[in-house]
């Protein structure tokens, strides 16, 4: 919602054709020096609003700076912030973030079986009004292998070799994964409360900025910080469709290693002991707590890359990635490329033992998906 309000107050100083909701160029069109003023108040309107127990007065102050207040560039980009921020919330009022819905749990073999000790991750996210889709089962993926029956599903030879490779490179205590593959499954994780998760891949964003194109404009970065922005969006808002509007709710590793008796497939054997190497802060092994299949590291990692590669015009720029996940700290990974950290993500969630190979690729494949109607509204 904040970059889209950025978004809109550039394009109407600007005037590049493209809005996404509010056009206040009757106000700032042309007006280059209306144009900081009206991103600083559209940014500040849209966060107070949303979250009323923080106070970003300071933040605003710092945004402008010694901007002369009064002037008439700064009431006109003070009005231009304000009614694009205030048309940007009210647009969204009503589209179903704070929803409640109970999911109840289907305890047969290969459904997922929430944690009861911590919350279901938003199961009410899919239903959530999307900002350039018509709604969030739009770009609905097949089901988990192309198996519509669960049965048949779990039966599956390449069921199977999913679990199995799950279970050797994925496992706490795994002999088979590689020090660089620990590595980078800790570095993409961000699952645990007080890291930035999602905002990972923003700051990669910025530093693609300051690598490679370190002179944009204020219009440039605006346009690409809305598209990301957007393209994640629906990356969640779809991933969650998928995993808790379907029928294919489909069990987490750790689940179907655990109870490979039950699955039906003479291929698999239970190992009750086995951990993901997924852990919090006191060393306690975890998945997160929502159903499989789709993966949202993944899905958000393919919207990501195929959005920033879109706007930049290619995906062969290599970069150095930070993380601030507590397993990591410190760490920094060299990039060849913006599909490369893409991949990364997805593949990390394998090693990590949270997800399946099948799953992660195909997850991967929705965020490009997704990109690409992001692109086609915004640019």
């Amino acid at each position: 919602m904040m970059n889209l309000a950025i978004y809109d107050v550039v394009g109407s100083v600007e005037s590049y054709g493209m809005i996404y909701l509010t056009d206040t160029s009757d106000l700032v069109g042309g007006r280059e020096g209306a144009l900081d003023p009206a991103i600083d108040y559209a940014a500040h309107e849209t966060l107070a609003a949303l979250f009323p127990r923080l106070d970003f007065s300071d933040d605003l102050r710092a945004a402008l700076g010694t901007y002369r207040t009064g002037s008439r560039d700064h009431d006109l980009g003070r009005r231009a912030g304000l009614r694009t921020a205030r048309a940007m919330i009210r647009h969204r009022e009503d589209d179903g973030w704070d929803r409640t819905v109970e999911y109840v749990p289907v305890l047969r073999p290969g459904h997922w079986r929430p944690d009861p000790s911590v919350p279901v991750v938003e199961p009410h996210w899919g239903r959530v009004r999307p900002f350039v889709l018509g709604h969030g089962s739009q770009l609905r993926p097949e089901p988990w292998g192309g198996y519509e029956n669960t049965r048949k599903r779990l039966a599956s030879e390449r069921y199977a070799e999913e679990v199995e490779l799950v279970r050797t490179l994925g496992g706490a205590h795994s002999a088979e994964r590689t020090p660089d593959q620990t590595e980078m499954a800790r570095f993409w994780a961000n699952d645990l409360d007080g890291t930035y998760k999602l905002g990972q891949m923003y700051e990669h964003t910025g530093i693609l900025v300051r690598t490679h194109r370190p002179d944009a404009d204020t219009t440039d970065v605006a346009r690409l910080f809305a598209l990301q922005a957007v393209a994640i969006a629906e990356a969640v808002i779809t991933a969650w469709d998928a995993k808790f509007e379907t029928e294919v709710d489909h069990w987490r590793p750790h689940h179907a290693i655990r109870m490979a008796d039950t699955d039906g497939n003479y291929r698999t054997s239970p190992d009750p002991d086995w951990q993901p190497l997924s852990a919090d802060v006191d060393g306690r092994h975890f998945a997160p707590n929502h159903p499989s299949y789709l993966s949202g590291h993944a899905s958000v990692a393919g919207a990501w890359a195929g959005a920033v590669s879109h706007h930049f015009g290619t995906a062969d720029l290599d970069y150095v990635a930070t993380t601030d996940d507590p397993h990591a700290v410190g760490v920094t990974r060299h990039l060849p490329s913006i599909t490369a950290a893409a991949q990364e993500v997805a593949d990390g969630r394998l090693y990590a033992g949270v997800h399946y190979r099948l799953t992660n690729e195909r997850s991967l494949e929705h965020g490009y998906e997704v990109a690409e109607h992001a692109v086609r509204r915004l640019v």
